[in-house]
């Protein structure tokens, strides 16, 4: 699709299945499955726990599949779980493991422009589009073009460096869009080695302060859209023109490497930082519970104190790869959000709601 006399968007072929297979690193934990009426950390709970000095190393696993390819120009989903705790340490409350604590939706795009054979990439386009909050805490969500997180937090266990988005330099602005795709507000720059604030707050990207946010479902709800659904109010593009596009060919397969879409979340409760799996492969707990991670499509998520787990029941088997205990785990296994629980009755995912990427186009 040509875009101007000079660029052209950049739209990827369709992943095969044997790409799928690596973007999902989840597993599953011991701790009782019960609900939880409103998530907090022990710090809003009122009982803080003091993370130690020098965080305690996890044992050596196999590095799991965490980094590949995300197709242009099509949606994903990135979920966490936010009560981070330091390995080796025990916390005062457990997490839920339901990966609703905060799921936002994106898109990448790409403009290029070719200098005799080569493709090289100018632009790079992503928009965030939030769909769930459920956690009492609140949070910021981060993006790290560099690979270096610059926002400091509690604990040290980050990875220093990660891979960077592109070379060079680049100037960044962000804009933000209400739930009907109109401009709210004027562009914000960024320099592009600083942490961009996606969101200061995720509870306002919704235009609420506090409260649990599209993880529950109204008493008698039979299907469709949820009376008690809240869309997003702050709806985020983030423009990165790249200023060294020689820098930065286009890959021969058209795609983007996930392990360099280091999207940070902040819990300001317990000021603890925490990566997505795809950025660093260990980044899972004694049970293979990752803080957060990709899911490439437009997923169902868990209802509230729901885990994961009972949703998707192949995650346990997935678990078990993800610790080096199934080193040769089936097809099905490693696909396993392509298998949710059977749930007549609406008591485990929330319902699918329909979407559309409405971002004005990229021009």
């Amino acid at each position: 699709m040509q875009v101007s006399a000079r660029y052209t968007l950049v739209i990827s072929a369709t992943i095969a299945i044997t790409t799928l297979v690596v973007f999902n690193n989840c597993g599953q934990v011991k701790f009782n499955s019960a609900s939880t009426a409103n998530e907090q950390s022990p710090a809003a709970q009122g009982n803080p726990s003091t993370p130690p000095t020098t965080p305690v190393t996890p044992p050596t696993t196999p590095t799991p599949p965490t980094s590949t390819q995300l197709q242009l120009s099509t949606i994903n989903a990135v979920a966490w779980e936010d009560l981070y705790y330091p390995p080796g340490t025990t916390p005062s409350v457990y997490p839920d493991y339901d990966y609703n604590d905060f799921l936002t939706e994106f898109e990448i795009q790409e403009k290029t422009e070719t200098i005799g054979t080569q493709q090289y990439i100018t632009d790079i386009y992503i928009d965030f589009y939030p769909r769930a909050v459920g956690a009492g805490d609140d949070h910021q969500l981060l993006l790290s073009l560099t690979g270096q997180v610059t926002t400091a937090a509690a604990n040290s266990s980050l990875l220093p460096t990660t891979a960077p988005m592109f070379s060079g330099s680049a100037q960044v602005t962000l804009t933000y869009y209400d739930a009907n795709g109109n401009v709210t507000g004027q562009p914000t720059s960024f320099p592009y080695n600083q942490d961009i604030v996606v969101y200061q707050s995720t509870h306002e990207a919704f235009g609420v302060q506090s409260g649990l946010i599209d993880t529950r479902l109204p008493s008698g709800y039979t299907s469709g859209v949820p009376s008690n659904y809240i869309y997003a109010q702050q709806n985020a593009r983030i423009h990165i023109t790249l200023e060294d596009p020689e820098m930065n060919p286009v890959p021969t397969n058209g795609l983007f490497d996930s392990s360099k879409f280091r999207v940070v979340l902040h819990n300001l409760a317990t000021n603890y930082n925490e990566d997505i799996i795809n950025v660093d492969p260990q980044n899972f707990d004694m049970n293979g519970y990752p803080w957060g991670f990709i899911i490439p499509t437009d997923w169902q998520w868990m209802q509230e104190g729901v885990k994961i787990d009972n949703g998707y029941p192949l995650l346990s088997q997935y678990r078990q790869y993800l610790l080096g205990q199934n080193p040769n785990p089936a097809a099905n296994v490693l696909n396993w959000f392509n298998y949710p629980a059977q749930d007549p009755n609406n008591k485990i995912l929330y319902p699918k709601i329909p979407f559309q990427p409405f971002l004005p186009p990229v021009q």
